[in-house]
């Protein structure tokens, strides 16, 4: 009886189907855009249709769903930072202002707007004023304006990946981060082997060109990768993990296979970050990724641990392991000594180091960092303002090194300089704190969630690292900051939901 209704049920709804006329509403919006894209093809230069039309894409994506500007955002940082003559403003910065104004015109049309702070609000908040107090004091506030723009960027950022988020979007969202960081490797391939840019960017022996994709510099080039690469290299652990309980026990199954599937799509994504970055031939961006690596294999499980502790180990018998060459010796003279970087604790000798093509960057950092750290102690409360490094830096410049290079070329020194002690402080409170949260996490979590958390860890680790020698809040980056701290708040404020889940199914 039940079998018959069902059949009953299902003519019924497939006459209803058959016979009811196709509303012309459904039709017209398909047809008009259509004609409007043919319109556009035909109508403008092609390289003009191709930005309106992927503007068009842009625009629907977010009036459907504004979370989907978190998945265009690791894709705009490199492929879409480019300005408009007259305008300020990159793409990155139009995509987060579109992002923002469409999530407030749907809360508004939903009479909700009870958005979450999270655990991290407090410190970002913290910082973005301290930077606005030196922003009075700047020397030029033109040149601090846009600065303290990018740090309110990084909070509406944050925001808005705490509130649109969800577990069903997160994995999609650090899929999409890896896509974007191996088409982005692509190109730096491209440039290394076909020794494509300018003739300043020669290596080994001018046979290949360092790699700086869309960047237009190959340390930021790196920097966006070494970002990317330590959700790879924790995500690439745990689909060998993965598949390896799958084979175990699902051998006949289908599993097994999908597994490897996945897994091989990561563990590609990953080689294909790891390669761009190697060519990029950026030296914090290797000790960035080095250091990266080493947290994740260190927390990731006991195995990892130990193989990581006893790679260390040989790794600081560093005259041992040359004698052996099983690092080659033309990336150890890129590394350089460690007795070069510590010329910044030694004035009097850097003074006295002849300059020659071997260290000539290390000592105009070293320079940079001096001018820094003079600037710091002429302001040492507010600093010289935000942004306006290079406007102070004829007063504070070191004998030979006249040009300034925008910023100190280590963001600790830089918001000494920039905005003092007030705003060192607060930066320094903000990444201590985001460590907290990622580690508290990882106590909490397993899984892929795990995986994504030691990733995020790693992200910090790197950014941490690699500003020691380099400023990556250009170029968008600092929007990157803001989406993995909003991740991290995420994963947090639904860490009770999931324990429940658990105790449910248990």
């Amino acid at each position: 009886m039940a079998k018959s209704n069902r059949s009953a049920n299902f003519r019924q709804m497939l006459q209803i189907r058959l016979t009811s006329p196709t509303p012309r509403s459904t039709l017209i919006a398909p047809v008009l855009l259509t004609l409007f894209a043919w319109l556009i093809v035909v109508l403008l230069p092609w390289p003009l249709a191709a930005i309106v039309l992927a503007g068009g894409v842009i625009l629907f994506l977010l009036l459907v769903n504004p979370v989907y500007g978190l998945f265009l955002l690791p894709f705009a940082i490199p492929f879409g930072f480019w300005a408009w003559r007259g305008l300020p403003f990159h793409l990155p910065d139009l995509l987060v202002m579109l992002l923002l104004a469409l999530w407030l015109l749907r809360d508004l049309g939903r009479r909700k707007l009870s958005w979450r702070l999270g655990d991290l609000f407090w410190p970002l908040l913290l910082l973005f004023v301290a930077v606005g107090v030196s922003f009075w004091y700047a020397l030029s506030p033109a040149q601090a304006l846009p600065e303290w723009f990018k740090w309110g960027e990084v909070l509406a950022i944050y925001l808005a990946a705490l509130n649109l988020l969800s577990e069903r979007w997160l994995p999609w969202l650090v899929a999409a981060m890896l896509v974007a960081g191996a088409l982005e490797a692509l190109v730096g391939l491209r440039q290394f082997y076909l020794r494509l840019g300018p003739d300043a960017f020669l290596v080994l022996g001018g046979r290949f060109k360092r790699a700086f994709g869309d960047f237009a510099q190959p340390n930021p080039f790196g920097g966006y990768l070494g970002l990317m690469l330590p959700f790879g290299v924790s995500l690439s652990l745990w689909e060998a993990v993965r598949f390896s309980r799958a084979w175990r026990h699902n051998r006949n199954a289908r599993r097994p296979l999908s597994a490897l599937g996945q897994g091989l799509i990561v563990w590609l994504l990953t080689a294909l970050i790891a390669a761009g970055l190697l060519t990029s031939w950026s030296r914090g961006g290797w000790m960035g990724a080095a250091a990266s690596s080493l947290v994740v294999l260190l927390f990731f499980s006991r195995t990892t641990f130990w193989l990581a502790l006893g790679g260390g180990s040989l790794l600081l018998l560093l005259n041992w392991i040359e004698q052996l060459h099983l690092i080659p010796a033309v990336l150890l003279a890129r590394l350089g000594s460690f007795q070069d970087w510590l010329l910044f604790m030694h004035p009097v000798r850097f003074r006295a180091t002849p300059i020659s093509g071997t260290n000539f960057a290390i000592l105009e950092r070293t320079a940079h960092w001096l001018s820094a750290w003079n600037m710091w102690l002429a302001h040492p409360w507010h600093g010289v303002g935000i942004g306006n490094y290079p406007v102070a830096y004829p007063v504070f410049q070191i004998s030979l090194w006249r040009q300034a290079l925008g910023h100190a070329h280590n963001i600790y020194l830089n918001f000494l300089a920039e905005s003092g002690v007030i705003g060192f402080g607060a930066y320094l409170l903000l990444f201590v704190w985001a460590t907290v949260v990622a580690l508290r996490l990882l106590a909490s979590t397993n899984g892929v969630d795990r995986a994504i958390t030691l990733g995020a860890l790693g992200f910090l680790v790197h950014l941490s690292v690699h500003n020691l020698f380099d400023n990556l809040y250009v170029h968008g980056l600092q929007l990157f900051l803001g989406l993995v701290l909003g991740i991290l708040a995420f994963m947090v404020s639904s860490l009770p939901s999931q324990l429940d889940q658990e105790e449910i199914t248990e």
